[in-house]
């Protein structure tokens, strides 16, 4: 129940635009992404730092170009929601070059901590979340894409889960039973404004835009 297949996505899209409503797409290959964990969990590989292995980029860019496409040939708005990679930021760029209603998400996360958390002995159980963290390549492709128009909002895809339910997971099965998710309303927006405007990496106009006033031109 997790996945859709493309004839269905692409049939979503296509009676989407009927509704005005927005279809949104958390991007990743799901067969290649299960398909890498249970190589790795098989090979006893199942501590967290396996965690963005088993999710590499190309798990996330695959299935943002492929749900773009469809997304262009339906002729659907779209929202991707917690977009994690450089690629990303390229591929849909690339469509929004074109005037096409593509939207994307990234989060505080994903524009501040690397995937190094992930093996971190005092972290690496609490920061499993899906999509990995990533390389400080991705983080600075994001601003970027911030500033650029390529990303239009930051998101927090809170899904806190307590210390316990980490551990429990983890001892179940390793990093494959650990409950995805992290907080992230609370910390969104002093981590935007120290991060990015503090920074000079947004104004604060921008910082406006991407947390409220996008959302609300976009729905409108």
């Amino acid at each position: 129940g997790w996945m859709i297949d493309d004839w269905a996505l692409y049939n979503v899209l296509n009676k989407n635009w009927e509704y005005r409503g927005f279809v949104g797409i958390h991007a990743e290959s799901a067969f290649i992404g299960e398909g890498l964990r249970d190589r790795l969990t098989k090979e006893g590989k199942t501590e967290p730092k396996y965690h963005p292995i088993s999710k590499p980029n190309f798990v996330e860019a695959e299935a943002i170009q492929r749900s773009c496409a469809i997304a262009e040939f339906a002729g659907s708005p779209m929202y991707i929601v917690h977009m994690s990679t450089h690629e990303g930021v390229e591929i849909v760029g690339r469509y929004r070059a074109k005037g096409l209603p593509i939207y994307s998400e990234t989060c505080t996360h994903y524009l501040t901590l690397t995937d190094a958390v992930h093996g971190s002995p005092d972290l690496g159980i609490y920061s499993q979340l899906s999509p990995p963290l990533r390389k400080q390549k991705d983080i600075d492709a994001l601003w970027d894409g911030l500033a650029n128009g390529a990303v239009s909002l930051i998101g927090s895809d809170h899904a806190p889960f307590n210390k316990a339910s980490k551990e429990t997971g983890y001892k179940l099965g390793g990093f494959d039973s650990i409950p995805n998710g992290a907080p992230g309303v609370l910390e969104r927006m002093p981590v935007i404004f120290s991060e990015g405007v503090n920074k000079n990496r947004i104004s604060l106009p921008r910082m406006a835009e991407v947390t409220t006033t996008t959302w609300r031109s976009v729905r409108n």
